[in-house]
Parts: C-alpha cells; structure tokens; sequence
C-alpha cells in the first residue's frame, strides 16, 4: 500500500497506482474499503476510466454481489466497447451463475471470453481460459484446437 502511495507521488501512472492501492486494501482491509476507495478516485478524477472500472466491477464480484458487478461491466461495455479485460469479468460473472442453468451460462462463458480473444488476439491468457472452459464441456475437439493455436501463438 505504502509503495503505490509513493509511486503516486512521484508522477507514476496514476492509474496504475490507484488499482494497486484499491487492490490491496481490498485484499488487506476488505473488499468493502477497496471498492469504496475506487468510487473515491473515480469521483476525485472526474472521468470515467476504463481500467478503473473493470477493477471495481471485479472488486464487487469478489464481494459475491453478482447484479452490481454486472452493471458495472455493462456501464464499461457501453462507454468502452473495445476494452478486452472487461469480457473477462463477463465470462467469470455467467460461471459463477452456472449452477442455475449448467448449459446456458457456460455458452455465455465461452462466447464472453471468445468476444475477448477477438478484442486482444494476441494474449494468451483468455485462449487458456476457453480451453478450460471446452474441456469443462467436454468438447475436446475445439479444446485440442484452441491448444494449437496456444502453441502457434509460441513457436520456437
């Protein structure tokens, strides 16, 4: 916390040290103090910030308040329509509501992160995560190949 604080004084990315600041207080404090800490910063800057709020709207879910969660990543898919990370939150929002209808939501899950590869072809991480998400389904014909393309992504 004391490290972030400094990196904002002394002219680091201010966004950066925001998100690292609410990070750990939501994660040393509560979850609470971290998300309150971001509404703070947000009001105090004036604008809406696109890293900002996908950090509160992953915050929130943390706490377990699935429809506020889910109003901030609409608010961000709205104002920021090219943002990659925010899909991310999306795909973790429909997995947590899995347990309702299995089927639907892992569908939702999958076409959430597939709307993130498509925004940031070139992260490895989402394709990581929809082959986690085919294997779930067993649908190891798309795993196998979204595989490949992790490996093209890395050839030697």
């Amino acid at each position: 916390l004391f490290f972030y604080a400094l990196a904002r004084r002394s002219g680091q990315s201010e966004v950066e040290a925001i998100l690292g600041q609410a990070r750990s207080k939501g994660q040393m404090e509560s979850w609470d103090s971290g998300v309150q800490f971001l509404e703070e910063e947000m009001a105090r800057m004036g604008k809406s910030s696109a890293p900002l709020m996908v950090a509160l709207s992953e915050m929130i879910l943390a706490k377990g308040d699935l429809a506020v969660a889910q109003k901030w990543v609409d608010q961000v898919v709205k104002d920021f329509p090219q943002n990659a990370d925010v899909w991310g939150i999306q795909m973790k929002i429909h997995l947590m509501m899995e347990d309702k209808e299995p089927k639907k939501f892992l569908e939702k899950a999958i076409r959430a992160v597939s709307r993130q590869i498509e925004l940031a072809p070139g992260n490895v991480g989402p394709r990581l995560e929809r082959f986690k998400l085919f294997v779930r389904k067993t649908d190891l014909a798309r795993a196998m190949q979204e595989l490949n393309d992790i490996y093209a992504m890395y050839k030697k």
